[in-house]
């Protein structure tokens, strides 16, 4: 029996550029943790995480605080054609992200999908806007956010694998540690973003008052550009023992990049899967929940009642309470698991879409104080829901399909995105918000048949296991 003498040390890596090979994100993995004098390199990953993440931030306050006000402050349907645009081409462009992030390597895909981020920024000043600026750098933006949303789980993830095997850490749960960091960090732009957008808005009734907007934005937008240079790759990790990787967890199976044919098809493979299969639903729930609440919400019932200016205010709670419900519900699923709180998630926003049917019906006979009460309680309430949603899923992706990371990840973007796309297809044609309202409670109901189902039938495979269960099984 080998001890810890008897095994090779594994090779330093320094912090330093030059001192990294630029790998391919996909490396073999260790199946015991590595020696400590990798310690550095493990917390050089932390810190890619963080770095990420406040990059994200700084990208995502100005993005998404425009996504917001795009429906209402352009004039005609000009906002929802170019946020149509965006998710559609979004939507296609993810058929291909495994190849673009396989070629690119996940850092470089996160620079240059940050990239057209900034530019449709810079479409959206006012002497700018059109239809012939505004609506390409959408459809670039979606082809730039196809890449950076996988890449994004891709380097999270195997930051994730090799800091918990560095420390001796269940993976799992590292995966979920370092994806609360991310999406509490994330959700903090609703709050900040739709702040600054209302302050700025109320502030001043003067023609450039836009233009100190996406002034501010932009800047934020930049910031965000350069932030995102500054993060690793993440050091190779070498199989101790001299054995091969253990297939079942190996997140980053081979230094060697695959054919682009099977780059191509190994989403749709994936996609034929019974826990793929069954996950849809679901995927498509967030999708256009999100859009839901970012649109509909905001157009139809914040819009009609309070003004365009007040969008900002009433999104900020929602913010706010996603920011600290993602710290809650991360800490919530290490103990008694995701699929509880996942099924919570679904059925809270499935009694929020019923009130505000009621709520558009009766709207006009209640008093403005009850307005405000109203649209802040359910933006809340609906961030609580949001909280559960992308973060767990993110999670249950990247350790569930653990050998297919960037398969699996461009499926959940694919689908998300398309039910984006479809909500704001339909915003576009005139589609009435009771409408959407019950494409919203169907997805609803699907998701909660179908979850359901995912659980029970691979219920021993991870799909729900606390981090207490999995230390302890992992010992």
């Amino acid at each position: 029996k080998k001890t810890m003498n008897d095994t090779p040390v594994p090779p330093r890596f320094k912090v330093d550029d030059s001192e990294y090979s630029e790998v391919d994100v996909k490396t073999p993995l260790v199946t015991e943790p590595i020696d400590n004098t990798n310690a550095l390199e493990a917390r050089r990953c932390l810190i890619n995480v963080v770095l990420m993440s406040v990059s994200f931030f700084f990208i995502f306050t100005a993005f998404g605080a425009i996504q917001n006000l795009e429906a209402s402050i352009r004039q005609g349907n000009l906002g929802s054609v170019s946020l149509t645009a965006l998710y559609f081409v979004n939507t296609l462009c993810c058929l291909f992200s495994p190849v673009l992030v396989d070629y690119m390597t996940p850092r470089y895909a996160l620079a240059i999908g940050m990239l057209t981020y900034t530019i449709f920024v810079v479409t959206n000043f006012p002497q700018i806007a059109d239809y012939y600026t505004l609506v390409p750098a959408s459809a670039l933006l979606g082809f730039g956010a196809s890449f950076m949303w996988p890449a994004q789980g891709v380097y999270m993830t195997a930051n994730a694998v090799y800091y918990s095997h560095s420390r001796g850490e269940p993976q799992t749960a590292t995966i979920g540690f370092f994806n609360g960091i991310f999406w509490s960090t994330f959700q903090m732009t609703q709050i900040v973003g739709n702040l600054i957008s209302s302050l700025v808005l109320s502030s001043s009734p003067s023609d450039n008052i836009q233009n100190v907007l996406f002034g501010i934005f932009l800047g934020s937008s930049v910031i965000g550009n350069v932030l995102i240079l500054f993060v690793k790759v993440v050091p190779p990790l070498p199989t101790l023992f001299g054995g091969s990787p253990d297939s079942s967890t190996n997140i980053l199976a081979t230094n060697t990049r695959k054919p682009i044919k099977e780059s191509l098809t190994s989403m749709v493979r994936l996609l034929f899967t019974a826990k793929m299969g069954l996950l849809i639903p679901y995927i498509f729930y967030v999708g256009f929940e999100q859009q839901y609440i970012f649109s509909d919400f905001t157009t139809s019932m914040v819009n009609s009642t309070l003004g365009s200016k007040n969008i900002g205010f009433v999104m900020t709670s929602f913010g706010a309470v996603d920011v600290v419900a993602s710290f809650c519900v991360g800490k919530l699923s290490d103990i008694i698991g995701r699929v509880g709180i996942m099924l919570f998630g679904l059925v809270l926003h499935g009694c929020l879409a019923t009130f505000l049917v009621f709520w558009k019906l009766y709207m006009t006979s209640w008093s403005t104080n009850s307005q405000w009460a109203i649209a802040i309680s359910i933006a809340s309430l609906w961030g609580i829901g949001d909280a559960i949603g992308n973060p767990l899923l993110s999670a249950l992706i990247g350790s569930t399909f653990n050998d297919q990371t960037e398969a699996g990840f461009s499926n959940m973007k694919f689908f998300q995105c398309l039910a984006f796309a479809l909500g704001f297809a339909f915003s576009s044609i005139g589609v009435s918000f009771m409408v959407e309202t019950i494409i919203m409670l169907g997805s609803i109901v699907v998701s909660i048949i179908c979850f359901s189902l995912l659980a029970l039938l691979f219920q021993g495979e991870g799909i729900n296991k606390p981090r207490a269960e999995e230390a302890r099984l992992d010992k």
